[in-house]
């Protein structure tokens, strides 16, 4: 598993990312992509500025797949910025005044993210 920064850049310039012209539901820029084992899509990071309370080197993020944008779907998934270790919302324990996530984590193949998000 990689985590990688990455410094936006024009869809011109090399070394530009396919994910960086990725736009969710809302129109929000996608800052960063990661692929799971075993899944062939990618899931695109989005911004959520209203859930970053987290512990030091977390942060709080919307994702989504190509088939949840058809949806309007984009849950939350928590990412420790320092292994790259993701943590999807416990289904089990969703309220609406408090959010909390998997204590278990998953380890993507690969985490492309822009560098103004450490």
């Amino acid at each position: 598993m990689s985590l990688t920064f990455h410094t936006p850049t024009s869809h011109l310039a090399e070394g530009y990312k396919s994910w960086e012209s990725q736009t969710n539901y809302e129109g929000n820029q996608s800052v960063g992509v990661f692929r799971l084992p075993n899944v062939y899509a990618d899931y695109f990071l989005y911004e959520a500025p209203e859930f970053q309370v987290c512990a030091a080197g977390e942060k709080v993020f919307r994702f989504e797949t190509e088939k949840a944008r058809i949806a309007q779907i984009s849950p939350l998934i928590k990412i420790n910025m320092t292994t790259g270790a993701l943590h999807f919302l416990n289904p089990d324990l969703i309220m609406e005044d408090e959010i909390v996530f998997e204590g278990r984590s998953v380890k993507p193949l690969f985490i492309n993210i822009n560098s103004n998000q450490k």
